[in-house]
C-alpha cells in the first residue's frame, strides 16, 4: 500500500545496467555529480555511474558506454 508502482520499480530493476562514463567539461562536472556518477570509482579520472540504456538517454549531458 505504501508503494504504488512497486511492479514498475521491479521490472526497472532487473533492467540490465552498463558503466558509463560522463562526458563532461571540468566546468560542467556538477551535472555528473548531482545525476549519481562518481569520481575515479571505477576508472581513473572519470565520472562513472552503472545505467541502464533508458537512463542513459534521459541524462542531460553526453554520456560514453564503457561495458
Amino acid at each position: 500500500k505504501r508503494c504504488e508502482n512497486l511492479e514498475e520499480i521491479f521490472l526497472n530493476a532487473l533492467k540490465p545496467r552498463y558503466l558509463y562514463k560522463a562526458l563532461v567539461s571540468y566546468e560542467e562536472r556538477s551535472l555528473a555529480k548531482n545525476a549519481g556518477f562518481r569520481w575515479n570509482t571505477n576508472v581513473q579520472g572519470a565520472w562513472t555511474r552503472k545505467l541502464s540504456e533508458e537512463e542513459a538517454t534521459n541524462l542531460d549531458f553526453k554520456v560514453e558506454i564503457l561495458g
